[in-house]
């Protein structure tokens, strides 16, 4: 038997509700850390400040706006007005709901495509690609809002059309700048790694752990837009479910990234403090000439300069 619209309303509801308390936990230790005073940082990295506060405000919005539904279909209506009430896309505050998770998407595209344009030295013609994928991805969702804002009845077959284009352009946004994003910080570590001598690479911090973190975080967010996808496909209501989830989730995916790095700095950091004073490389995320002779990347390295990295690395990774 497939899945009620009430029913995967309600599941979705209760599944949020949970991931929205984690995700609160981990914005309110995120904040902390990008509003807090760096050695080698004095000002606060603004556009990350400004998209973690903005996917919080979205997601704060979303669930008390999904709480309203909820409240209202399950205590004051009939099963048969129920499911016409949660189906129906006429209504002002579905438009509202639709367009604060289109826009939380949209912004989770845009701050994985900042960091890989940072990371490659501002180069705009590396992340040329992934803001095609975004800006169609918008489109896309523009054109569903329009077409289930002017059409009576709509059903989850009829909307795959627009979905198929918005998750899958999203998740080829997101996928090309993960990508890059990893390869850049890797093809670093490669070449710093091939000059440096034995002691100084077992001293030295990994920027491998940078990667892994990237390429682990952008696999959970490409699962949940594969899901997304699948579920359009098969036609069910259990769509409602990942609706009601979605903000959570994109929020939890974008503090992660900024918790895990800080993570890895602060142990980097007592590492060093216990061991004294340990060679690290120097990320350059903008173009420069590296030099073939190992005393050279030697001497420029520094604990201090690790934690120069690391900051940069939770400001924009």
């Amino acid at each position: 038997m497939p899945i009620q619209v009430d029913v995967a309303c309600l599941a979705g509801y209760i599944l949020g509700c949970i991931l929205y308390g984690i995700y609160l936990s981990l914005f309110v230790v995120t904040m902390h850390i990008l509003l807090g005073k760096k050695q080698h940082q004095p000002r606060p990295n603004i556009p990350m400040i400004v998209a973690a506060v903005l996917m919080f405000l979205f997601g704060t919005v979303q669930i008390v706006l999904h709480t309203r539904d909820i409240f209202q279909a399950f205590i004051n209506m009939g099963r048969t007005h129920r499911l016409q009430f949660l189906t129906d896309a006429t209504k002002p505050l579905w438009a509202v709901k639709a367009v604060i998770y289109f826009a939380t998407m949209i912004i989770g595209d845009a701050i994985v495509i900042y960091r890989t344009f940072i990371v490659w030295g501002r180069n705009f013609w590396v992340i040329l690609v992934p803001v095609c994928c975004t800006l169609g991805s918008a489109a896309s969702a523009c054109g569903a809002l329009w077409a289930v804002r002017h059409i009576s009845s709509v059903t989850v077959k009829e909307e795959s059309m627009w979905g198929y284009a918005i998750f899958s352009l999203s998740l080829a946004a997101n996928s090309v700048a993960t990508v890059l994003l990893a390869y850049k910080i890797w093809a670093h570590e490669a070449r710093v790694h091939a000059v440096l001598s034995a002691g100084s690479r077992m001293a030295r911090f990994s920027n491998m752990i940078v990667v892994k973190i990237v390429l682990e975080t952008g696999a959970i967010n490409a699962a949940y837009l594969i899901s997304y996808i699948v579920i359009f496909r098969c036609g069910s209501y259990a769509l409602y479910v990942l609706e009601f989830m979605s903000n959570p989730v994109l929020g939890i995916i974008f503090v992660t990234v900024i918790l895990r790095t800080s993570t890895a700095a602060q142990h980097n950091s007592m590492s060093s403090t216990r061991g004294g004073p340990s060679e690290i490389s120097r990320m350059q995320f903008a173009p420069s000439a590296m030099t073939a002779r190992s005393h050279d990347i030697e001497s420029s390295t520094s604990t201090e300069t690790a934690s120069m990295v690391m900051d940069e690395c939770k400001g924009t990774v």
